[in-house]
């Protein structure tokens, strides 16, 4: 499990997402990559993204689902990492990943 994204604190919620993706990775890859499933629904909860920002959630991550998984050996760790930089870097989600 990541501790500390990018060698930064994490908030509460990132930390949710990490605890509920070394359990889940595989479930929510699946989902990530076709944009819709439970498991990516559980992801924004976790992150308490808003209902009106579910859709831009669900979008950044499958439109960048190569960056958070490049790989079949990508760990939930560096798949956390590299959504909370994602969500980091857009305007209108990086207040669900602020520590």
């Amino acid at each position: 499990m990541t501790t500390g994204t990018l060698g930064c604190e994490t908030s509460q919620s990132v930390q949710s997402m990490a605890i509920y993706m070394d359990s889940n990775v595989d479930k929510v890859a699946r989902d990530m990559s076709r944009g819709a499933g439970e498991n990516l629904d559980t992801l924004a909860v976790l992150l308490g993204v808003d209902e009106a920002d579910r859709d831009s959630f669900r979008k950044v991550l499958q439109d960048n689902f190569a960056t958070i998984f490049p790989s079949s050996e990508t760990t939930s760790g560096e798949a956390v990492d590299a959504i909370v930089a994602l969500l980091e870097s857009d305007q209108s989600l990086s207040k669900y990943v602020a520590a």
